[in-house]
């Protein structure tokens, strides 16, 4: 079964190796290396671009984030402790 990849078609191909439907693609529909790793570094930066933006709203949510779940953790590990242990 051929999948759409920005124009081409790529065949689905087995864990033997051999495409799922039993023929070779034609030589045309092949990709050669450089498509592939343009592909691949399209990937690593898309992934570390959204790395970096994660990051950097975590940085600047860090202070809500711990205040929020300081105000529902720490009464529930006070709950839990034996009533002569000071938290």
């Amino acid at each position: 079964m051929p999948l759409p990849v920005k124009g081409k078609n790529i065949v689905a191909r087995s864990s033997s190796g051999g495409p799922l439907d039993g023929e070779d693609p034609p030589e045309e529909l092949r990709a050669p290396l450089t498509e592939h790793l343009e592909e691949l570094r399209n990937r690593i930066l898309r992934s570390v671009a959204i790395l970096v933006v994660a990051w950097v709203a975590a940085w600047y949510l860090i202070k809500p984030l711990y205040v929020a779940l300081d105000g529902h953790i720490t009464p529930a590990i006070k709950q839990g402790l034996p009533s002569a242990t000071k938290f």
